[in-house]
């Protein structure tokens, strides 16, 4: 129990600072593949922060996995013209947050201005983000569609630590069309869409409000202290529920092996 508050406190606190950087979001992704590993080998328990190199490399791969893929949507908002350039701005923060930060900011041709807009009071964004979104269905789609295929991706790079195995369609195609995957898709989006999205803006809306009245009654100092402290809290919970994320997909892709090689061991009988 000590070591698991362990790994969720240095968790919480690489994701927070992984905002700002993208160095220590490289060894959260290489955690959360630790986690697919052990999850499909029917592991229990978790992994810990302990192998430092094998997490980096992992990271490496998995962040540059998920790049390409969520950098799909993105690119195809740069080249679309229609809508207007608010609502793309909002949308590009929002694929920019679900990214992580970090190399896909720099690809977005506003991605600093698109970043600021995340974190701001909520009457100085130009429109609700998921109204924009609701707008652009053709484009929520495309998103959809990348957040199916990339948790198979990142599956596949567990299994043998091979970049390019994360887009082999071949043998993708057979955890995309099986019916566990799924049905078990839908819970790990609610879990990721947790982790990533809900608790990272409810912090920011807190953090703000606690600043703001901080600053207005003369306590900007202890303002800060307790916006400060908000933040790494909801960070925490916010690494809980990746981890969450990726152990529902994990477990549906080590009942898909064990059921394979079942089946493998049948007809040879």
């Amino acid at each position: 129990m000590e070591e698991q508050v362990k790994t969720a406190l240095l968790g919480g606190f690489l994701w927070y600072y992984g905002t700002v950087t993208v160095v220590p979001l490289i060894f959260v992704w290489g955690y959360l593949i630790g986690v697919l590993r052990r999850s499909t080998r029917a592991e229990k328990g978790y992994p810990s922060f302990s192998e430092w190199r094998v997490m980096f490399w992992d990271g490496v791969k998995a962040y540059g996995i998920w790049s390409v893929y969520l950098s799909i949507p993105i690119i195809s908002i740069t080249l679309e013209e229609r809508g207007t350039v608010e609502s793309g701005k909002i949308m590009a923060a929002f694929l920019v947050l679900l990214a992580g930060g970090g190399i896909l900011a720099i690809l977005v041709p506003y991605g600093g201005e698109a970043l600021g807009i995340i974190g701001q009071k909520r009457d100085e964004i130009p429109g609700p983000i998921f109204d924009q979104i609701a707008v652009q269905w053709d484009r929520f789609l495309l998103l959809l569609l990348v957040w199916y295929v990339t948790p198979a991706a990142l599956m596949k790079l567990s299994t043998r630590s091979n970049f390019f195995d994360g887009f082999d369609f071949t043998s993708l195609r057979t955890i995309l069309t099986d019916r566990r995957y799924v049905l078990a898709w839908p819970f790990f989006l609610l879990s990721w869409l947790v982790g990533y999205l809900f608790l990272p803006l409810t912090a920011n809306t807190l953090s703000n409000a606690v600043w703001s009245t901080g600053r207005r009654y003369g306590f900007l100092g202890l303002g800060n202290v307790f916006a400060e402290a908000i933040v790494t809290i909801f960070s925490i919970f916010s690494f809980c529920f990746l981890v969450a994320s990726f152990t529902i997909i994990g477990r549906v892709w080590a009942t898909i092996q064990t059921e394979s090689e079942s089946d493998a061991v049948g007809d040879e009988g």
